[in-house]
């Protein structure tokens, strides 16, 4: 995918290459937070609409290994940059 991205790079470097991939794993992580942001705001939209006694319910379900994978590929990079583990 990096290629379509930014075609002109020699991905045969392997310093490119990696540099390349975490631009790609960083994209990655915008994504899912800005879709994780949505559904904060929508969240806050609905609690407005739950005391102006206007909702309708739906449950749903959470995996919390699903909630683990996005709190530690959110933070990831922070921990990397420190040399932590």
């Amino acid at each position: 995918m990096a290629e379509r991205l930014i075609p002109d790079l020699n991905m045969e470097d392997p310093k490119i290459a990696r540099a390349a991939n975490q631009v790609m794993h960083n994209l990655d992580i915008v994504v899912i937070e800005s879709e994780r942001l949505t559904s904060l705001i929508n969240q806050v939209l609905d609690l407005a609409k739950i005391e102006a006694g206007k909702v309708e319910w739906h449950d749903e379900f959470l995996e919390i290994s699903e909630i683990l994978d996005r709190g530690v590929a959110s933070t990831a990079s922070l921990f990397t940059d420190k040399g932590c583990r």
